[in-house]
């Protein structure tokens, strides 16, 4: 089974191409036909740049940086794959998106876009803190198993 589509998200848009096979079964999509499709789509200017990842068969988060990367994710055994875009840390192109007009979201957001932390909710310093706890707790957990099995090997 061949990659029929993809699903391109772009911050909270999300939205559908049709990948097209030649008489022979190749997909004649280039990355360089791939990222135009996707600055026309969601109206993003060429001087904008992105990074695209997608998470693969096995579930793990995979870049596409190249023709390599392309032909992969269709020959993968997957219907739809969910392509992600991020916008690189590109302020011209950034700047001038906000500014050509041709779109409703602002420099603001296209920055918070860019610099988005995977769980906004958290609060900074609280995942080192549950770290740090669940580890003493390890250690705890550990040393009474140490302990437990000197005990048995005494007997």
């Amino acid at each position: 089974m061949e990659t029929e589509a993809f699903k391109i998200k772009f911050g909270d848009t999300l939205k559908r191409m049709k990948v097209d096979y030649n008489y022979y079964g190749f997909s004649e999509l280039t990355m360089t036909d791939l990222r135009k499709n996707i600055h026309r789509m969601f109206d993003i200017p060429a001087d904008a740049d992105f990074i695209l990842t997608y998470f693969d068969e096995d579930g793990d988060v995979v870049t596409l940086t190249d023709e390599d990367d392309l032909s992969n994710v269709v020959t993968q055994c997957m219907k739809v794959v969910k392509i992600n875009v991020q916008l690189s840390n590109n302020k011209l192109g950034a700047e001038s998106y906000a500014q050509s007009g041709g779109s409703s979201i602002s420099t603001q957001r296209l920055t918070s876009l860019q610099t988005r932390h995977p769980y906004p909710k958290i609060e900074t310093g609280v995942v080192a803190k549950v770290s740090k706890s669940v580890l003493q707790q390890l250690r705890e957990a550990l040393d009474l198993l140490h302990e437990a099995l000197s005990k048995i090997s005494e007997e």
